[in-house]
């Protein structure tokens, strides 16, 4: 698992994110990713295992919901709470 000052879990995110799919200008770190369609139901299950392998974090099931995914910073805070 990443820690310590120099790491940020909503830099992680979105460079995870840019790793999967090419993000416009107007993306940030607020933008909604479902809704967007940066992601759909089956990049939800790659990018959580890319983000379950990097952070060496099981996200459970009952937090994989759309809440969960309304923007990195949000996926960020639920995260931090596995963490």
């Amino acid at each position: 698992m990443k820690e310590g000052p120099a790491f940020d879990l909503v830099d992680t995110i979105m460079s995870t994110l840019a790793e999967m799919a090419p993000l416009d200008d107007e993306f940030s770190s607020r933008t909604h990713l479902l809704s967007s369609g940066v992601m759909d139901s089956m990049s939800v299950l790659e990018f959580v295992e890319r983000l379950e392998n990097l952070l060496g974090v099981h996200i459970p099931d009952e937090l994989l919901v759309e809440d969960s995914f309304a923007s990195a910073e949000r996926l960020a805070e639920v995260l931090r709470a596995l963490l």
